[in-house]
């Protein structure tokens, strides 16, 4: 048992617990005695969990054994002292975290026995900052080596560093040759005076100089031009000052050669027609006039020379100061573009783009300014067009987003099992919002009865219109082909029906609601016509593909609710217990994993159009081709759901449908090669086909296979089922049992007796094998 050393009210005891540092208080065996509130924060121990454990919990395990080693040796000399100095060391919270530490150590003793008082300081924060620092430091050592000017620092007259571009611009390879000598050593004598200045001015002020030109003497003797800009600055060495040096060799030749050919510049200049170019002086009064000028604004050179250009803005811009404005902007930036109304010399109006440039002469006075002005009347107006088409373009972007999300969420109302007239309701609401339409109804075609029978209505007023019965009559029966074909309707008034009243009657209450235009697309579900999606325009209606393609969407959504709800129906009737534990397994093999494919494509589907809409438009069509997928695997599912047609149905019509299903879903060339039949057990014939159902299964979404091959031989003592492919295999010890459904085929195996192979190898696919045997039975 351990204990605090200390009584509550030891003065030692209250200077531990209120320490701002973590303390810690061990015995001469390494037990931890006390922990200050400190160090519970630091290291996520409570003192109750620390009280009685070995100090070396709170370091990592790499270290432990040789702390030991170091507490024992520190046993038998205690003394005062740093703990870990020039080293890093490492502490371990209790969330197993490591991090950098500072410690000291001292002793005392107490009743005979000696203890070990160690403070602890977190350096997770000192650590980060030091690196920051050095990070900085490196960033601004880089960023001023690799200037492409020169940099040197003056610190009380003498240059205390040159960067590399300074070395190149004096002629320099070494820093010695540049560092420890005056400033005034590098510049021409006849700027001494004014350099001696500026540095007073510089210390005095602390503000940095704007740059002027001056010359340096290069280390050959050499004269350069260069332009200085200087910037005082304090460190913990003192006050220093940072030039910067530009060699404007170029630049004073360029000015030379600019000055030459100023008067080819002219002639230049008047030869211009698509621009206007003219200068003003330092008020704003035209002194020159190009032809493209006089073409553009209207005025001749003897009409607008002497005027001020104020003339070539609006009354009301000019009354508001804006000539003053951009000259003032352009004395101080040293230019200003921009693109405005402008007025020609007959008032008329036109969009210019302009810009306008400030002209100082060598000793930097304002000389006056150039204008270079374009017309640009047509390109805004090629603009608010191209503005106008991506307002819309961007309009209909959102309206795909949108129909995204709401594919999106039928699908997963579908997915929760949402009454089906909810659904209905839901889908037909979305229909009609995102097909424009005026209103929408889905029918069902009821055969027994002869009828067309609202199912569900959106936006239609008309209470006669909301349940319309209409009987299934030679007119009627176009709208219900077996194709999925639309059947599109621009005029209703162009559709007579004078042999079938009831039609007509309904033509009549459509027009007389204001209703023109119609599109129908059949509900099929199981190659059967279930209904028709029909939607509704007040107006004539021209529909595009795209619109059409959305309905079909849309009909293909509303098939998949009303065949989902039949099979529920199905499974909500199935009493026994066996067959709700066979109707889960059969769930397991058929829709779910389409499902889940389309609803990911439905989220996925709203950020890809973002991205790429000709991508999302594809996305978009694959996405109905899921849905009718899905449809597919729900047709095959309600197949299995009557246990009857699946005892009546062979052997080889099953497999088929296996095969067919699996080759449109994942486009794998399958093939199927069965021996004659033999008559077998019920039991067995199903069992032969859900393996093969799970097998085919695995290889879509596992295999990655290019061909796979589905094989049944007959004999005269039983039958063997064969799936192979050539995909990716597998080793055996990576695979759990209840993976890949081989749980699932074992115990099918086993239910009639037969004997289940499985050979595959990474890179050599899958083959599965079943071998029944006549009279065999399950467990011998």
């Amino acid at each position: 048992m351990v204990s605090f050393p200390f009584t509550a009210d030891d003065g030692e005891a209250s200077g531990f617990i209120a320490a701002p540092v973590a303390v810690l208080v061990t015995d001469d065996r390494g037990q931890i005695v006390y922990a200050n509130p400190k160090l519970e924060e630091v290291f996520g121990y409570s003192m109750a969990e620390l009280v009685g454990a070995q100090v070396e919990v709170l370091i990592p395990p790499r270290f432990r054994e040789l702390h030991r080693e170091y507490r024992r040796r520190y046993m038998l000399r205690p003394s005062v002292r740093s703990m870990g100095v020039g080293l890093d060391l490492v502490g371990q919270r209790k969330d197993g975290n490591e991090f950098p530490i500072e410690a000291g150590l001292s002793y005392f003793q107490r009743d005979g026995k000696t203890y070990v008082l160690t403070t602890v300081v977190d350096l997770t924060r000192r650590k980060q900052m030091e690196q920051a620092l050095r990070q900085s430091e490196e960033r601004y050592r880089k960023l001023v080596e690799h200037l492409p000017y020169g940099l040197l620092i003056n610190r009380q007259n003498r240059v205390v560093y040159a960067n590399p571009a300074c070395l190149r611009l004096f002629g320099a390879t070494h820093q010695e040759e540049l560092v420890g000598r005056s400033p005034f050593d590098l510049f021409h004598p006849d700027y001494h005076p004014q350099i001696r200045q500026r540095i007073e001015w510089l210390l005095a002020t602390g503000e940095p100089v704007s740059a002027l030109e001056e010359k340096i003497v290069r280390c050959d003797g050499a004269v350069v031009p260069v332009e200085v800009a200087a910037t005082p600055f304090q460190d913990g060495e003192g006050v220093a000052i940072q030039v910067i040096l530009v060699d404007i060799t170029e630049r004073k030749q360029a000015e030379e050669a600019l000055r030459a050919s100023e008067e080819h510049f002219r002639l230049l200049v008047e030869g211009v027609k698509d621009n206007a170019i003219f200068m003003l002086d330092a008020c704003g009064h035209v002194i020159s006039w190009n032809t493209g000028a006089a073409h553009i604004i209207g005025y001749q050179a003897e009409e607008i020379v002497g005027r001020h250009f104020s003339c070539f803005f609006s009354a009301q811009e000019a009354a508001a100061g804006k000539p003053a404005e951009k000259l003032q902007i352009a004395t101080i930036a040293g230019s200003v573009q921009d693109e405005g109304v402008q007025v020609r010399k007959d008032g008329t109006q036109f969009w210019a783009s302009s810009t306008l440039t400030a002209l100082y002469d060598q000793t930097s006075q304002l000389k006056g300014f150039a204008t270079l002005l374009r017309d640009v009347t047509e390109r805004r107006q090629a603009a608010e067009q191209l503005e106008s088409r991506v307002e819309e373009r961007t309009r209909e972007l959102d309206r795909r987003r949108e129909v995204a999300a709401g594919l999106q969420q039928i699908l997963a109302m579908l997915n929760r099992n949402y009454p089906l007239s909810e659904i209905l309701d839901h889908i037909l609401a979305q229909a009609t919002r995102f097909l424009q339409a005026d209103a929408s109804i889905i029918f069902h075609a009821d055969e027994q009865r002869g009828q067309l029978i609202t199912l569900v209505s959106h936006g239609v007023a008309d209470s006669s219109l909301q349940g319309s019965t209409l009987p299934l009559s030679r007119q009627i029966r176009p709208f219900l082909n077996r194709e999925g074909e639309p059947v599109v309707l621009f005029d209703i008034a162009d559709v007579t029906a004078p042999d079938e009243p009831a039609l007509h009657a309904h033509l009549e209450q459509l027009l007389a609601a204001g209703f023109r235009s119609l599109l129908c697309i059949p509900l099929l579900i199981d190659n059967d016509v279930y209904g028709i999606l029909a939607t509704y325009y007040r107006g004539r209606h021209i529909f595009s593909d795209e619109e059409i393609d959305l309905a079909y969407s849309f009909s293909s959504q509303a098939a998949l609710a009303v065949e989902n709800k039949q099979l529920r129906n199905q499974v909500e009737h199935a009493a026994v217990a066996a067959e709700r534990n066979r109707l889960a397994r059969d769930l397991h093999d058929a829709v779910t994993q389409t499902l889940f494919a389309t609803t990911l494509l439905a989220e996925a589907l709203p950020k890809i159009w973002d991205r790429d809409p000709s991508d999302g438009r594809r996305r978009l069509h694959e996405l109905r081709d899921l849905t009718r997928g899905a449809l597919a695997e729900m047709r095959s599912l309600l197949l299995e759901l009557r246990p009857a047609r699946l005892s009546e149905i062979g052997m080889a019509d099953l497999l088929q449908q296996l095969v067919d299903a699996m080759k449109a879903r994942t486009r794998i060339p399958v093939r199927l090669q069965l021996d004659d039949a033999i008559p077998i057990p019920v039991d067995v014939k199903i069992a032969f086909y859900r393996i093969a159902q799970e097998a085919l299964n695995n290889i879509a979404k596992h295999a990655h296979a290019q061909q796979a091959e589905v094989v049944v031989r007959s004999s005269s003592t039983g039958m063997t089922l064969v799936v192979r492919d050539d995909g990716c295999g597998f080793r055996f010890e990576h695979i759990q049992p209840q993976n890949l459904g081989l749980s699932i085929m074992r115990e099918r195996a086993e239910s009639i007796g037969a004997v289940l192979f499985i050979n595959s190898a990474p890179g050599d696919g899958t083959l599965i094998s079943v071998q029944w045997t006549h009279n065999q039975r399950p467990g011998r």
